[in-house]
Protein backbone atom coordinates (compact mmCIF):
# COMPACT_ATOMS: atom_id res chain seq x y z
CA UNK A 1 0.00 0.00 0.00
CA UNK A 2 1.06 3.34 -1.01
CA UNK A 3 -0.22 6.76 0.10
CA UNK A 4 -0.24 9.96 -2.67
CA UNK A 5 -2.01 12.70 -0.47
CA UNK A 6 -3.04 10.80 2.79
CA UNK A 7 -4.81 8.67 0.05
CA UNK A 8 -4.10 4.88 0.65
CA UNK A 9 -3.72 3.30 -2.95
CA UNK A 10 -3.57 -0.82 -3.09
CA UNK A 11 -0.65 -1.91 -5.40
CA UNK A 12 -2.39 -4.31 -7.58
CA UNK A 13 -3.20 -4.95 -11.30
CA UNK A 14 -6.37 -5.62 -12.85
CA UNK A 15 -5.91 -9.66 -11.94
CA UNK A 16 -5.35 -9.35 -8.44
CA UNK A 17 -7.74 -6.55 -8.07
CA UNK A 18 -10.06 -8.78 -10.09
CA UNK A 19 -9.08 -11.83 -7.62
CA UNK A 20 -9.81 -10.03 -4.86
CA UNK A 21 -13.46 -8.90 -5.90
CA UNK A 22 -14.63 -12.54 -6.73
CA UNK A 23 -13.42 -14.16 -3.38
CA UNK A 24 -15.21 -11.30 -1.97
CA UNK A 25 -18.19 -12.43 -3.83
CA UNK A 26 -17.81 -15.90 -3.31
CA UNK A 27 -17.96 -15.63 0.09
CA UNK A 28 -21.10 -12.83 -0.27
CA UNK A 29 -19.06 -10.07 0.94
CA UNK A 30 -20.05 -6.60 1.10
CA UNK A 31 -17.14 -4.48 -0.23
CA UNK A 32 -16.43 -1.19 -1.32
CA UNK A 33 -13.82 -0.32 -4.12
CA UNK A 34 -12.60 2.72 -5.29
CA UNK A 35 -11.10 3.84 -8.40
CA UNK A 36 -9.25 6.92 -7.44
CA UNK A 37 -8.02 9.05 -10.15
CA UNK A 38 -6.34 12.86 -9.80
CA UNK A 39 -9.74 14.57 -9.35
CA UNK A 40 -10.82 12.17 -6.35
CA UNK A 41 -7.25 12.62 -4.34
CA UNK A 42 -7.53 16.70 -5.02
CA UNK A 43 -10.76 16.68 -4.13
CA UNK A 44 -10.29 14.39 -0.99
CA UNK A 45 -7.35 16.73 -0.17
CA UNK A 46 -10.17 19.93 0.14
CA UNK A 47 -12.84 18.36 1.91
CA UNK A 48 -11.54 15.89 4.83
CA UNK A 49 -15.10 13.77 4.82
CA UNK A 50 -14.14 12.51 1.43
CA UNK A 51 -10.90 11.33 2.04
CA UNK A 52 -12.49 9.55 5.23
CA UNK A 53 -14.90 8.02 2.45
CA UNK A 54 -12.22 6.59 0.09
CA UNK A 55 -9.99 5.70 2.71
CA UNK A 56 -12.44 3.37 4.33
CA UNK A 57 -12.56 1.54 0.52
CA UNK A 58 -12.00 -1.76 1.00
CA UNK A 59 -9.70 -1.81 -2.43
CA UNK A 60 -8.45 1.48 -4.07
CA UNK A 61 -6.99 1.04 -7.40
CA UNK A 62 -4.54 3.85 -9.46
CA UNK A 63 -7.33 4.91 -11.86
CA UNK A 64 -5.27 7.55 -13.04
CA UNK A 65 -1.50 7.88 -14.63
CA UNK A 66 -0.50 10.98 -12.98
CA UNK A 67 -1.88 8.46 -9.33
CA UNK A 68 0.42 5.82 -11.55
CA UNK A 69 3.48 8.33 -11.38
CA UNK A 70 3.24 9.05 -7.77
CA UNK A 71 2.98 5.56 -7.03
CA UNK A 72 6.13 4.66 -8.75
CA UNK A 73 8.17 7.76 -7.20
CA UNK A 74 7.06 6.21 -3.66
CA UNK A 75 8.36 2.84 -4.72
CA UNK A 76 5.86 0.51 -6.92
CA UNK A 77 8.23 0.46 -9.26
CA UNK A 78 6.31 -1.73 -11.85
CA UNK A 79 2.81 -0.57 -11.07
CA UNK A 80 0.57 -0.06 -13.78
CA UNK A 81 -2.88 2.13 -14.49
CA UNK A 82 -5.98 0.18 -13.28
CA UNK A 83 -8.56 2.03 -15.11
CA UNK A 84 -12.34 1.68 -13.39
CA UNK A 85 -13.94 0.55 -16.72
CA UNK A 86 -11.65 -2.03 -17.67
CA UNK A 87 -11.40 -3.41 -14.31
CA UNK A 88 -15.23 -3.81 -14.20
CA UNK A 89 -14.63 -5.79 -17.83
CA UNK A 90 -12.07 -8.01 -15.75
CA UNK A 91 -14.50 -8.59 -12.97
CA UNK A 92 -17.61 -8.97 -15.30
CA UNK A 93 -15.54 -11.71 -17.02
CA UNK A 94 -15.15 -13.71 -13.93
CA UNK A 95 -18.57 -13.17 -13.14
CA UNK A 96 -19.54 -15.10 -16.15
CA UNK A 97 -17.34 -17.71 -15.94
CA UNK A 98 -17.85 -18.23 -12.51
CA UNK A 99 -21.66 -17.35 -12.58
CA UNK A 100 -21.49 -14.90 -9.83
CA UNK A 101 -24.80 -12.84 -9.85
CA UNK A 102 -23.95 -8.80 -10.61
CA UNK A 103 -26.10 -6.17 -9.51
CA UNK A 104 -25.90 -2.63 -10.60
CA UNK A 105 -27.01 0.28 -8.74
CA UNK A 106 -27.81 3.72 -10.25
CA UNK A 107 -28.14 4.18 -13.61
CA UNK A 108 -31.63 3.85 -15.65
CA UNK A 109 -32.80 0.19 -17.44
CA UNK A 110 -31.78 2.03 -20.47
CA UNK A 111 -27.89 2.32 -19.63
CA UNK A 112 -28.32 -1.46 -18.46
CA UNK A 113 -29.75 -2.67 -21.74
CA UNK A 114 -26.67 -0.46 -23.80
CA UNK A 115 -24.11 -2.46 -21.16
CA UNK A 116 -25.52 -5.92 -21.82
CA UNK A 117 -25.48 -4.90 -25.85
CA UNK A 118 -21.97 -4.25 -25.06
CA UNK A 119 -20.86 -7.40 -23.39
CA UNK A 120 -22.52 -9.59 -26.19
CA UNK A 121 -20.78 -8.07 -28.94
CA UNK A 122 -17.75 -9.68 -27.05
CA UNK A 123 -18.99 -12.81 -28.24
CA UNK A 124 -18.50 -14.76 -25.10
CA UNK A 125 -20.87 -17.60 -24.33
CA UNK A 126 -20.63 -16.68 -20.83
CA UNK A 127 -22.19 -14.05 -21.41
CA UNK A 128 -25.64 -15.06 -22.74
CA UNK A 129 -26.29 -16.78 -19.35
CA UNK A 130 -24.84 -13.73 -17.67
CA UNK A 131 -26.54 -10.87 -18.92
CA UNK A 132 -30.20 -12.68 -18.55
CA UNK A 133 -28.90 -12.80 -15.10
CA UNK A 134 -27.55 -9.08 -14.15
CA UNK A 135 -31.09 -7.84 -16.13
CA UNK A 136 -33.01 -10.22 -13.98
CA UNK A 137 -31.07 -9.04 -10.49
CA UNK A 138 -31.29 -5.57 -11.56
CA UNK A 139 -34.98 -5.24 -12.75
Amino acid sequence: MTTVLDIYLDAVNYSQASKMIGEWAAHKEGRFVCAANTHMIMESHDVPLYKQIINSSDLVVPDGMPVVWMMRLKGQKDQRRVYGPTLMLHVLDLAACKKIPIGFYGGSPEVLGKLILKMQERDSKNYRSFMLLALLFVI
